[in-house]
């Protein structure tokens, strides 16, 4: 113990000697810098602004235009200014710097945050395809909160790639498809899925093709494909019932008209069956269009006794289809294969197209509307919903009507109601309503139908309807509405596509305007996170807000 004393005391003595005091130090006196109004963590949602505005003091000046700024998140310098206003393009937790930098000492003071991005679009959210430079676009607004905006044209922005050209059509499933499933969106390259939480592409296989199908198939053998590219897909809820255990008990239908051949799924918990390419009975090109004789509400039997709650529907097992090649409407039972009706043998619709078809609110009765560069047809049609009901309701064409061709087209977009007797359509900057029961006595749609137009929203007559989506409540109608003019895709530097939001109740009130959110409008829709029939939950009450 007495030589480790004795070791240290000499070490000291001999770092003291070594020691010399010039005596000649020059202090200078620096400006320590401090900085206030900058959190610890910010939550922020994806494609939301993160603003931040920090405070600087010094100990002997903080004028801010001596120094330089940095904002780094993940290391990337996304700003150089005092004040941050940055909109978040990623998700996931981040580790964050505001760095300041003195001119005149080099010296940097910084303060770290934490920025947890989370997905605000795996809620209810509006969304718009449209045709923006020639290229499909989304933009989306959410709708779980108020003021929020449109985030217009994202997705190039967020995944560095174009999402397709020649944009068709959105659709929305509830159902998972191989690891697929929400929304899905249609352009030229075929029918592409996109992850319904984040709105964001898949890693791989996110277009439904052939080699989609052949999972569902037998291996041997191989069954062709010949000609496939999707022209229209049309998703429905089947079975769909809560348990009191906390599942759902689903079943969905998906027909697909690709390459003018039928393709049908089912699909459940425990049930995957899928029939591809099948040709009409005819040999002729199948319309894009496909529709069932009813689609009601899936409701328990006056006398059941069980726990479980029916948000569903029962779907007819006929659907209906068009080989425009002989002009004659075909029937598909239970996803086979394309055949022809013999009641209506006589009834030949040559030069025309299926542009919509639609069950109603009066079950067994269809409406179809046919047409082509010159004119339009709407069909009331009857047909059975099953092998029983052949002989009590029989295929037969109810009455039909002419239209003009300027009144109803390609271009309209149309909604049946789901409990009432009228057919919404758009044509150019109007928006009409049609008792489709008038077919019947031969009284066609004209355009003292017409119940809005969109001068009464301050537009002029050069502003059309694109877009249009009927809320599942039934309450409020959602419009894409173009300011192009002659200009399809939407070339313009300037958005000039909006969305309009409107009571459907007489007076068709205006409940929202939003300008410049798109390119033009090609299909406008809401992204429900939860299916509810009607927008009513299982308890009964009312979830959607339009």
């Amino acid at each position: 113990m007495k030589k480790y004393l004795y070791i240290v005391f000499v070490s000291v003595s001999l770092l003291t000697s070594c020691y010399k005091d010039e005596g000649n130090y020059d202090y200078r006196e620096i400006n320590e810098l401090s900085l206030e109004g900058i959190e610890l963590s910010y939550d922020i949602d994806l494609d939301d602004t993160l603003k931040i505005t920090p405070q600087l003091i010094g100990t002997l000046y903080n004028d801010t235009s001596q120094f330089t700024y940095r904002w780094e998140i993940n290391r990337s310098v996304v700003a150089e200014s005092l004040n941050l206003a940055y909109r978040v393009k990623s998700l996931g937790n981040k580790l964050c710097r505001f760095i300041v930098h003195d001119k005149e000492t080099e010296v940097e003071t910084a303060q770290s945050f934490d920025l947890n991005v989370s997905s605000a679009t795996a809620g209810d959210a509006i969304l718009v395809l449209s045709n923006y430079k020639n290229r499909a676009e989304l933009s989306y607004k959410r709708i779980d909160r108020d003021g929020t905006v449109f985030v217009p044209n994202y997705y190039l922005n967020r995944t560095g790639e174009e999402l397709g050209i020649n944009p068709k059509s959105l659709h929305r499933s509830y159902f998972s498809f191989g690891g697929l499933s929400g929304l899905q969106v249609l352009t030229e390259e075929g029918l592409r899925c996109l992850d319904h939480n984040t709105l964001d592409k898949y890693e791989s296989g996110d277009f439904i093709d052939e080699s989609f199908f052949l999972n569902y198939t037998p291996v041997y053998p191989v069954p062709e494909m010949p000609g496939f590219k999707v022209e229209s897909v049309d998703h429905i809820i089947g079975m769909w019932n809560f348990n009191p255990y906390g599942g759902i008990n689903r079943a969905t239908y998906m027909s697909m008209v690709s390459g003018g051949r039928y393709y049908y799924g089912y699909w459940t918990g425990w049930t995957k069956s899928v029939y591809v390419a099948m040709e009409s009975e005819l040999g002729g090109q199948l319309s894009p269009v496909t529709f069932s004789a009813y689609r009601k509400p899936d409701l328990p039997a006056p006398d059941y006794a069980g726990s479980l709650v029916f948000a569903g529907y029962k779907v007819s097992l006929y659907t209906l289809l068009f080989d425009k090649s002989f002009g004659k409407f075909m029937y598909s039972y239970s996803g086979g294969q394309p055949r022809t009706i013999a009641a209506l043998e006589e009834n030949i619709y040559s030069g025309l197209d299926l542009i919509y078809g639609t069950h109603t609110s009066q079950y067994n009765n269809c409406v179809a509307v046919l047409a082509n560069a010159s004119t339009a047809k709407m069909i009331l049609m009857q047909a059975p919903g099953d092998r029983n009901e052949e002989e009590t309701k029989p295929f037969q064409i109810l009455g039909e009507v002419n239209v003009s061709a300027s009144l109803v087209n390609s271009k309209s977009k149309f909604y049946a109601e789901s409990y009432g007797n009228y057919i919404y359509f758009t044509s150019g900057n109007g928006l009409h309503k049609y008792n489709f029961r008038d077919i019947a006595s031969g009284s066609a749609p004209t355009a003292g139908h017409k119940v809005l137009d969109l001068t009464q929203y301050g537009y002029d007559d050069k502003a059309e309807i694109t877009a249009m989506h009927v809320t599942r409540t039934e309450k409020s109608i959602i419009l894409g509405v173009s300011r192009y003019g002659s200009d399809f895709n939407g070339e313009s530097d300037e958005l000039k596509g909006d969305v309009l939001i409107i009571e459907n109740q007489a007076g068709y009130q205006l409940i929202e305007k939003n300008e410049g959110v798109a390119g033009y409008p090609v299909d406008v829709m809401i992204k429900h996170k939860s299916f509810y029939r009607d927008g009513i939950d299982k308890f009964g009450v009312l979830q959607d807000k339009y």
